[in-house]
């Protein structure tokens, strides 16, 4: 990931959510795909490790704005003293999981992903840098604070799902 001005703008206070408790593994990975998938970004996992009872899963998102820009989302997932339990609600018998839970989120936009100010030529490289000064106001404020809000969406749908919100809002 490249530093504000040069090559990307990134958040810099990603959200992270630690739990510890009862929760539906498959449900949780689940539902992280499919807000990737509605959000129309193409996602593939870096990586997967399991090994004993910890779970270690990063995932890489982009979705291509339009030419100029590209919206990066990455997700770590990092599970401890992870264990299987069956849990019965009413007369059903269901799957869930205990451990502790630690899940980072972090976002960028990347400038010029097409690659359209060549920066083999001094000339090119300083319009590019020019032209960046010149917009961040715009990405700020059209793209940085758009993709902001798509991540606090997925953040606030993974803490519903593990029941850690409580139906009073601080803002309404």
């Amino acid at each position: 990931m490249a530093l504000p001005g040069e090559e990307s703008f990134e958040n810099q206070h990603p959200p992270i959510i630690r739990y510890k408790g009862m929760f539906d593994w498959q449900g949780l990975y689940r539902l992280v795909r499919m807000w990737l998938e509605e959000n129309k970004y193409r996602y593939h996992e870096k990586r997967y490790k399991h090994k004993g009872d910890e779970v270690e899963v990063e995932m890489v998102a982009e979705r291509k704005i339009d030419e100029m820009h590209k919206y990066h989302i990455f997700i770590y997932f990092h599970i401890w003293d992870l264990r299987d339990i069956e849990v019965v609600e009413g007369t059903k018998t269901l799957q869930r999981n205990t451990g502790r839970l630690h899940i980072k989120m972090e976002i960028s936009v990347e400038i010029d992903y097409s690659k359209r100010f060549d920066e083999s030529k001094p000339i090119t490289k300083k319009l590019k840098e020019w032209w960046i000064q010149v917009r961040r106001q715009e990405i700020n404020a059209l793209h940085h604070d758009k993709i902001t809000r798509e991540i606090f969406s997925l953040h606030n749908d993974i803490k519903t799902f593990l029941n850690m919100r409580t139906d009073a809002n601080y803002y309404t």
